[in-house]
């Protein structure tokens, strides 16, 4: 038996698919392909899946203005999506449903509903969602709900309250799954203490792997295996990539792009000052400020109190970006005539091959373009003013 044969033959659950909210976005179908939706018919098919829990998903947005009814309205379109493609799918409430789905060629569409504010604090309203075919409830998403804290938010409670205590009870005996993806790892602990049936996390992963808030603890990992319950792993690239030091370079980056920036400006306006009385000066500095808008600059030609060494082409453009604003905003007309004419020759040809262009004479030519006098009357004969 081949690795595709097994595949075919097993039965495969996503455990949380958020395509449904997609669709209310965007406007599609599930039969039309979108490749940056996390399913549509085609995957869903070409991936072998058995079932997939659709989540209903409610923006915390709309917590205390009119969660519920948004929650049916995902529910509606759910309902709508698997009636247009009949031939493929079926809306299953149970795993013997699955398990029919899979024998008749079907693919099984299971609903959770994502995020406790759904329920608007009513055991009504989560019975009402049950009959609706809910068989998950995400119990918050990236904020608190009142009776418990979310991963991504900051605590409150330090755990369920009594009132979400209650809440736990009462999917055990409906037969809902608790979903304790998104919640802190104090709700998580709390909701293994007071669930007597398996609970779920329908997209998280190893916080001792990846430290991610939204990531379970070796604990709760160990105490849920206890309890018969199941994390669906989650391929979301924060979840499975510990991206701190991505995150440090990154802020790295920006550092030397902000003072790249700021020691350009600089050096401009020092040109700016002595443009008049000292022209080999200011084209020094006009020099200088050209090198450190290219790419290639080594750290033996970075001034000092600049970090060291050359910068990505996307930093560059952020730098350059920086540059052209603070332009735009500060120099006055008279002095961008001035320096548009010194911006010549071996300066000049500088400039273009790090801008793509002749900057100072683009940029007064604009601004004089703007304050309706004639760029070419009052910059000087001849010159170039795009590379």
């Amino acid at each position: 038996m081949t690795d595709s044969d097994l595949h075919r033959r097993a039965i495969v659950v996503d455990g949380h698919c958020d395509t449904p909210y997609r669709i209310l976005r965007r406007n599609f179908h599930l039969d039309e392909h979108d490749p940056e939706a996390q399913a549509d018919l085609k995957t869903l098919r070409e991936g072998g899946v058995t079932a997939s829990f659709f989540a209903a998903y409610v923006p915390p947005y709309y917590a205390n203005r009119g969660a519920a009814h948004f929650a049916h309205r995902v529910i509606d379109l759910i309902e709508a999506e698997v009636e247009r493609n009949a031939k493929e799918l079926r809306l299953c409430n149970d795993s013997a449903g699955i398990r029919a789905a899979k024998r008749d060629g079907r693919i099984a569409i299971m609903i959770g509903v994502e995020g406790g504010h759904a329920i608007e604090d009513s055991l009504i309203t989560l019975r009402d969602l049950y009959r609706r075919g809910a068989r998950y409830l995400t119990l918050t998403h990236w904020r608190n709900t009142e009776w418990a804290d979310s991963a991504t938010d900051i605590p409150r409670e330090h755990g369920l309250t009594k009132q979400g205590e209650q809440l736990v009870r009462e999917l055990n005996r409906a037969g809902i799954f608790v979903d304790i993806a998104h919640v802190s790892a104090d709700v998580m602990r709390d909701v293994l203490r007071v669930s007597k049936a398996p609970i779920i996390s329908s997209h998280s992963d190893a916080f001792a792997l990846v430290p991610h808030p939204r990531n379970i603890p070796d604990d709760v990992l160990q105490a849920l295996a206890k309890n018969g319950g199941v994390v669906h792993v989650a391929f979301i690239r924060d979840f499975v990539v510990d991206t701190r030091a991505r995150e440090e370079k990154k802020t790295e980056a920006l550092r030397s792009i902000r003072q790249r920036a700021a020691t350009v400006i600089k050096l401009l306006a020092d040109a700016d000052e002595v443009i008049e009385r000292d022209r080999d000066a200011a084209r020094a500095c006009i020099a200088r400020a050209s090198a450190l808008l290219r790419d290639d600059v080594r750290p033996t030609q970075a001034p000092a109190g600049l970090v060291q060494g050359g910068l990505a082409p996307w930093q560059i453009a952020r730098v350059r970006a920086h540059v052209e604003t603070h332009l735009h905003s500060t120099i006055r007309m008279s002095d961008l005539t001035a320096i548009a004419r010194l911006s010549t020759g071996h300066f000049s040809r500088s400039f273009t091959r790090s801008l793509g262009v002749a900057p100072f004479a683009y940029i007064a030519e604009r601004r004089l373009a703007r304050g309706g006098l004639d760029p070419l009357r009052h910059l000087a004969p001849g010159r170039v003013l795009r590379a």
